[in-house]
């Protein structure tokens, strides 16, 4: 694919459109210090700057920095090429910022997410409670019946150990909960550990400790 100064292209079903031209470093600069400051939310785009042959109007040099910013939208990857700056000392202090900002956000999205988790962890039990108040049964009994846990019975290995698990839903003799078709909680080394459905004989851990998983069946040998 050919790349072309001061456009964006996208890869996939959309047209090519034309980004806005940067008129002034100065400008340009002082934005970049204001996004850095700034925390990011939702998807994050792939920024790298890249040394090339000069084409810009507004930069000097025959070769120059460029910003190239890769975004995807479902299947459409949108590369957008800009011009960046003709200063090569200017790029340390941008590659520092880029990383000590990666840094900050990073930590912000897990602030985020562990509030979500809480709120998630609440509702469950607030569920809970309510459907037991209102029904007099545990809402245990009600997944059970709704969904087909007997993909769960049989042979395991949990982090590389043979486990089996029975109709009494336990491992190591602690009992399963299950809280819907794709996730469940247990106890595993005194804490209750939630693990997600990835799919058909694999299920992980919240925090990827433990991995559950059906044992690789054996080749048959050819009997002579």
């Amino acid at each position: 694919m050919a790349y072309t100064s001061g456009r964006v292209f996208a890869v996939g079903f959309t047209n090519i459109g034309t980004a806005t031209k940067i008129t002034n470093m100065k400008y340009l600069f002082i934005f970049i210090i204001l996004v850095f400051a700034l925390p990011g939310f939702g998807q994050q785009d792939s920024v790298v700057y890249e040394k090339r042959i000069n084409t810009s109007e507004t930069l000097k040099g025959d070769s120059v920095y460029y910003k190239i910013t890769y975004s995807k939208s479902g299947e459409v990857m949108t590369i957008r090429v800009e011009p960046f700056t003709d200063v090569d000392s200017l790029m340390a202090m941008v590659f520092f910022n880029e990383f000590t900002d990666a840094s900050r956000q990073y930590k912000q999205a897990i602030e985020t997410w562990e509030a979500q988790e809480k709120g998630y962890e609440l509702r469950l039990r607030q569920a809970e409670r309510q459907y037991l108040a209102f029904t007099g049964s545990k809402i245990k009994d009600k997944v059970e019946e709704d969904f087909d846990f007997t993909e769960l019975l049989g042979d395991w290995l949990l982090n590389g150990k043979a486990i089996v698990i029975d109709a009494k839903l336990q491992i190591d003799k602690k009992n399963i909960k299950l809280l819907s078709d794709v996730q469940f909680q247990v106890e595993i080394d005194k804490e209750q550990r939630i693990f997600n459905r990835v799919k058909a004989g694999r299920w992980v851990a919240k925090d990827a400790k433990y991995i559950l998983e059906r044992p690789k069946e054996k080749a048959k040998k050819k009997g002579k």
